[in-house]
């Protein structure tokens, strides 16, 4: 077994990997709107410069196209020098996150094999109008996680009203990027263009190029280029102790999304490997255990299912149930956003067996890797923050000491 953290962008990390070398994709991407993990660049300029940037007009019509350039940039009206900065999470519009998020899975899908799968944790956002300024925060302050937080929440800069939602609005981020992912590309027949397949115009039953079809091109049809994901379920988290909210017009937000995607129509599955204890209800009135149908009685064609006959064994577990409920846990590192292990756990020994590879393209504290290794999984971890991705591998190290032998070339 061996692991890795590439620091870096992580689509210019994954180009990296070779085709099909992945086994299963267990991951979160920053949020949408939440807070700035400060790995901003200012390219030229006055290096003693404060900085006052003001934000270019971004482009609707290619974010809606799910093609936008990835990574913020922003001119100091002072100095002129460039803020260039990679991470996902700060687009001014839900439309230009998606498309982002997209651009990220679009080589994940390269780099995983035909029977892998990915695992997507995300959580939504509320229309709300962002009140921070341009200061960015202190990365001296990576020792205090409270500090943090505050800092990373004040540093996100205003954005714009989301279009199509009203103030207060749930803006369903999850589901946006699961159908996204679900779409798929194609390419116009006549002028080439590509997008997200679900963004095509449909004219009598068929997805069409408006700018041929109006030019009188006789090549407006549009085919399908790149197959999208297979949404196979929504997982609910449940979270006994989430964040506490001062909200007194809804209900505290104790749940997020997790997204079983595949590449494929069948793919490696471990169900055996997460089930559950069995919990049968005891008492009068309860039905008794043998007309469950996990369970057979030899000759007893009461206890035959679909999928045929199982041992009585198996009446002490069933099939995980798709609501998880999970604990956040703690950790005494920077990273606020850490995944609690026991999250983690059921995905990676779901989508993988002993001895293959799990990739996390946003690695974060590490936690995917330190599970991986714990389970005989190989690990390749991409993130984007230096500071973050040296707290990961400190963090993998001090839980997996005898791995320290075979980590492979930090990039």
């Amino acid at each position: 077994m061996t692991w890795r953290i590439l620091t870096g962008d992580c689509i210019e990390q994954m180009k990296t990997l070779a085709d099909q070398s992945v086994q299963t994709c267990v991951t979160s991407p920053p949020y949408f709107g939440l807070r700035d993990y400060g790995t901003a660049e200012w390219d030229g300029g006055d290096a003693e410069c404060g900085h006052t940037i003001v934000k270019p007009d971004h482009d609707a019509k290619a974010s809606f196209a799910g093609r936008v350039t990835r990574g913020e940039r922003s001119a100091c009206i002072k100095c002129g020098a460039t803020r260039i900065d990679q991470q996902i999470g700060i687009e001014p519009t839900p439309d230009e996150f998606v498309a982002a998020v997209v651009d990220v899975f679009r080589e994940v899908r390269r780099v995983l094999r035909d029977d892998g799968t990915v695992w997507l944790n995300l959580g939504d956002s509320y229309n709300a109008r962002q009140k921070g300024s341009d200061e960015g925060w202190d990365k001296s302050r990576l020792s205090n996680p409270a500090a943090v937080q505050k800092a990373q929440a004040a540093s996100l800069r205003p954005r714009p009203p989301v279009a199509g939602s009203k103030p207060k609005d749930l803006i369903g981020i999850p589901w946006l990027v699961a159908f996204a992912l679900r779409a798929g590309f194609a390419t116009c027949c006549g002028c080439e263009t590509e997008m997200r397949a679900d963004l095509w115009p449909i004219r009598n039953g068929h997805r069409i190029c408006i700018d041929c079809a109006l030019a009188g091109r006789r090549e407006a049809k549009v085919i399908p280029t790149e197959t999208g994901w297979y949404v196979r379920q929504d997982i609910i988290w449940h979270k006994p102790n989430p964040m506490p909210e001062s909200v007194e017009d809804r209900c505290t937000k104790a749940h997020e999304y997790i997204f079983l995607l595949s590449k494929s129509r069948r793919y490696f599955y471990d169900a055996e490997a997460i089930k559950e204890p069995a919990n049968f209800p005891d008492g009068p009135g309860n039905m008794d255990r043998s007309k469950y149908a996990d369970a057979y009685t030899a000759g007893d064609e009461r206890h035959r299912t679909k999928a045929g006959l199982a041992e009585i064994g198996a009446l002490e577990k069933r099939n995980k149930r798709s609501v998880w409920t999970v604990s956040t846990k703690p950790f005494s590192g920077a990273h606020f956003a850490t995944f609690p292990p026991d999250l983690i756990e059921p995905c990676v020994l779901a989508g993988s067996a002993e001895g293959d590879t799990v990739l996390d393209p946003f690695a974060g504290s590490g936690t995917t890797g330190m599970v991986a290794l714990r389970h005989n999984r190989s690990f390749i971890g991409c993130e984007l923050s230096p500071e973050y991705a040296e707290l990961a591998r400190n963090r993998i190290r001090d839980d997996a000491p005898l791995m320290n032998h075979s980590t492979e070339a930090v990039a």
